[in-house]
Formats: C-alpha cells, sequence, structure tokens
C-alpha cells in the first residue's frame, strides 16, 4: 500500500470561553491561530459578517508530502509543554484534538503510527479528528479493484455497488468478492 501523498495537522484546544494567552501560557508556545468567542470574523470571499461562536487556539504543523504524521505529531507536541498535569487541566475544561487531514493522489493510500506517538496522544487526552480527501478520480470498468482482489473494478466492485440481492455477498457473476 503506498503512503498517503500529503498530510496537514493542527493541534487545538477549543471551548466556550478561554483567554488564548492563557493556553499560550499552559502550552509554552505561541499559537499558529487563535480567536476568541464574540469576535467578530469576515469572509474574505463574500465580504458577509459573523459572530464567533467559541474561543480557539490552533498551533500547525509542517505540511508532510508525502504524508508524515508521525513527524508532525513530534513536531507539535515537542513545541508543547512535557507536563501532563498541565495537559489535564485543560482537558477538564477545554476540548483537545489534533485535526489531521490526508490527501490522496490514488486510491488505497495508508498510514501507520507507532505506539510510541499514540501513546503520547493519549497521555495527553488528545482526541484526532480525521479528514480524508479522494484524488476525485473516477474509475473505470477496466481499472483494477482497489480492494486487490485480483479483478477490474467492474468485474468486482460496481457488481457490488450496484447488486441489489445482499443474501449472496460472498459470489459474484462467478467470482469471489472482496
Amino acid at each position: 500500500m503506498p503512503a498517503l501523498n500529503q498530510s496537514v495537522a493542527a493541534l487545538r484546544v477549543h471551548g466556550d470561553f478561554f483567554c488564548p494567552q492563557y493556553i499560550t501560557h499552559m502550552l509554552g508556545c505561541e499559537p499558529t491561530y487563535t480567536h476568541s468567542k464574540g469576535e467578530t470574523g469576515r469572509s474574505e470571499a463574500s465580504g458577509s459578517v459573523w459572530i464567533r461562536r467559541h474561543s480557539i487556539w490552533t498551533l500547525s504543523a509542517e505540511d508532510r508530502k508525502p504524508a508524515d504524521l508521525d513527524a508532525q505529531v513530534a513536531e507539535l507536541l515537542g513545541k508543547l509543554t512535557q507536563d501532563l498535569s498541565v495537559w489535564e487541566a485543560l482537558r477538564k475544561e477545554h476540548e483537545i484534538d489534533l485535526f489531521v487531514g490526508f490527501f490522496m493522489a490514488e486510491s488505497n493510500e495508508g498510514i501507520t503510527l507507532p505506539p510510541e506517538t499514540l501513546l503520547a496522544l493519549g497521555q495527553r487526552g488528545i482526541m484526532i479528528e480525521f479528514d480524508i480527501y479522494d484524488p476525485g478520480k473516477e474509475l473505470l470498468d477496466d481499472d483494477p479493484c482497489p480492494y486487490a482482489s485480483g479483478l477490474t473494478y467492474g468485474k468486482c466492485c460496481k457488481v457490488r455497488l450496484y447488486k441489489t440481492d445482499a443474501k449472496n455477498d460472498t459470489e459474484v457473476n462467478g467470482t469471489v468478492a472482496p
């Protein structure tokens, strides 16, 4: 399985009310972006104005191409306090997550995270939110099956997508479906 084409990652602290300077002080690092509840925002495209419904503190990692989420997590956590009691205190009052965007160049790309990275996130109570962007390529009947069945898309997945008889899910037109 090829590696994902590109990854973006940002650590976010958000909630109803908080002072972004307090989060900066607690975590020991200036944010990439921040706003407070009640501030106004303006759309660059339309010029419309709105009022922010929550506060957010964001620290972004450098985009990686090819994707390297492990390095991005190390980059982010390396800039922030290692004191787990600080993370616990923040987690009691705010939601903390790692937003990750994956951009695929082709179908069936993947990524792995080592246990040490998962442990570091877990110890800090950081949830992970994934957005996955596919390449937008429409599969043709002659393309290989994205599930590596050995069949073409037209003889495997496409048939399964349009199959109405769910009882016979293991055999489609004389071929074994994945």
